[in-house]
């Protein structure tokens, strides 16, 4: 079964998220219009549960995303790039 919430992929954040958001609002509004259209471009709807539909655009959108939303970090990401698969197999993966 799903989760209903996992952690925001921005290294520090505390706030748990639905699992079919890229990050939490805050740190989403720090991501540059660009960035947000590269992710909206390359987005699939239903990826998070049919990973076929993810591509290698969407999984460095969503990096690069998360860089920005973390730059006063260093642009850390929690658990580095690997936390960056588009999602987990199993729904219990989540850190």
């Amino acid at each position: 079964m799903r989760p209903a919430t996992r952690p925001c992929p921005v290294l520090g954040c505390d706030q748990r998220i639905p699992y079919y958001w890229l990050m939490c609002r805050p740190h989403w509004r720090r991501v540059p219009i660009l960035l947000k259209r590269a992710v909206w471009a390359t987005y699939h709807e239903g990826q998070q549960d049919d990973l076929s539909l993810v591509t290698p655009e969407y999984i460095e959108a969503r990096r690069l995303a998360v860089e920005a939303a973390g730059a006063d970090r260093g642009g850390e990401q929690r658990g580095g790039h690997e936390d960056l698969k588009p999602f987990p197999m199993g729904y219990g993966d989540w850190p």
